[in-house]
């Protein structure tokens, strides 16, 4: 029985390396892609080899996670066909539920985070090889009618390896590295970590996406000021001193960055709330005219919505319609209409209390410098942010792979807990 778990145990790492970053365009037959034969594979070989799965339980539990993917795959199953409700119940319900119920020791979490890490130094190699050729050698291996759209900007291609857009690619990069961050803090910063940091944060701005960037940004200051305040008031002062300086110089001589001063005007309008379509970065622009677009093409859907296989589409000039939504929020509205939004919206508020209140909580204190609960609560909160621009797509996998280890990480601490109240009240 111990080498069957421990198989299980090394096909899970393997499914956890392969599941966030396997290519959804490439297809084996009919409507079965790579992705959903991995997690054909998984779900066989673990109900043969294991089959133990641990009772839901609602104390320890991010519920309304899993309500809202039940409600999408059920709604699958009426708006779609039955096949695709199936592989999103297998994909984001059950496969999920698998890691939580293997995942049950310190040693296992901690692999299963290192293996997320070294899944995302891969990609970013492969990230860095596409910058270098210019060329995605991943997309040449799609199926025949999926149609890709580059986009270069600054004279620099926009990498997005095994994803469908440079700006999920470059979230993606953004969750690694908060792994990276909370490993850094367990078991310091080797060469290996220092690595795998550099490849991720040079992989983020090669994506040349500015949500990234300002999330990765936005991250880093908010876990150095947790982990030390002096440090982080030693950094914001050489990080305005820089800025000041670059600042100077910029005016002396006349000179402009064009992604720095639109990265600035980015930030400008957000607070603004500018939707000037002549803007430099009309991107953003865009995503704010999405929310009226949107309100005027919901129609009588906006309970249930439009359902899962409608087209979005709006006319915003006689030669230009608009087909994608770039905003998860009002992608679930147009879909699943107010119940799905508001779905989707417990489930995220109900994953932040859930982290929150579990801030103080360690699988090890004495090797842990930062709960993961902190830095899920951190990411958490910039990525939520981040949807008004992005739409989720390809990050649904990495992001219910890290509900999963949420899960799991305080089910593995409150074992610990438990044990350690046992052996006190022997003591006593």
């Amino acid at each position: 029985m111990g080498k069957l778990k421990f198989g299980i145990f090394s096909f899970c790492l393997l499914t956890i390396f392969l599941f966030p970053i396997l290519p959804q365009y490439i297809y084996i037959i009919g409507g079965i892609n790579v992705v959903n034969m991995l997690i054909a594979i998984f779900v066989i070989i673990y109900v043969l080899l294991y089959g133990k799965v641990i009772k839901p339980q609602l104390k320890n539990n991010i519920i309304f996670y899993w309500l809202f993917m039940i409600m999408v795959a059920i709604r699958y199953l009426i708006d779609s066909e039955p096949l695709k409700a199936i592989t999103y119940m297998l994909a984001f319900v059950l496969l999920q539920w698998f890691f939580i119920s293997i995942i049950d020791s310190e040693s296992r979490f901690s692999k299963a985070v290192d293996t997320l890490i070294a899944a995302g130094c891969f990609l970013g190699v492969l990230g860095i090889i596409e910058a270098i050729f210019k060329t995605n050698f991943i997309q040449l291996f799609a199926s025949s009618n999926i149609e890709f759209f580059y986009d270069v900007r600054y004279g620099l291609l926009r990498i997005m390896t095994t994803f469908g857009q440079p700006i999920t690619y470059g979230l993606y990069q953004v969750f690694v590295i908060v792994l990276i961050n909370y490993r850094m803090g367990v078991v310091g910063k080797n060469k290996q970590l220092k690595l795998c940091y550099f490849i991720s944060v040079l992989n983020i701005f090669l994506s040349v996406s500015r949500i990234p960037i300002l999330a990765y940004i936005l991250v880093q200051i908010v876990l150095i000021y947790h982990k030390s305040q002096k440090k982080f008031l030693n950094y914001l002062i050489i990080g305005c001193v820089v800025i000041l300086i670059c600042i100077i110089l910029g005016t002396a001589f006349g000179l402009k960055i064009p992604f720095v001063d639109d990265l600035v005007q980015t930030i400008s309008q957000i607070f603004s709330g500018n939707t000037e379509s002549t803007s430099k970065t009309i991107g953003v622009g865009n995503r704010f005219d999405l929310w009226s677009w949107v309100y005027l093409s919901m129609g009588n859907h906006w309970i249930w919505g439009n359902g899962m296989t409608a087209k979005f589409a709006y006319e915003v000039y006689t030669w230009q319609t608009k087909t994608s939504i770039e905003n998860q929020y009002l992608f679930v509205l147009w879909h699943n209409g107010i119940v799905g939004l508001v779905m989707l919206i417990l489930s995220y508020i109900s994953t932040l209390i859930f982290t929150w209140k579990r801030r103080k909580q360690y699988i090890n204190q004495g090797n842990e410098k930062i709960s993961f609960n902190v830095v899920m609560f951190v990411i958490m909160i910039v990525y939520y942010i981040a949807e008004l621009g992005v739409q989720e797509t390809d990050m649904t996998r990495m992001y219910s792979v890290f509900i999963a280890l949420i899960i799991a990480y305080n089910r593995i601490a409150n074992k610990t807990i438990e044990k350690k109240n046992i052996e006190m009240n022997i003591k006593i």
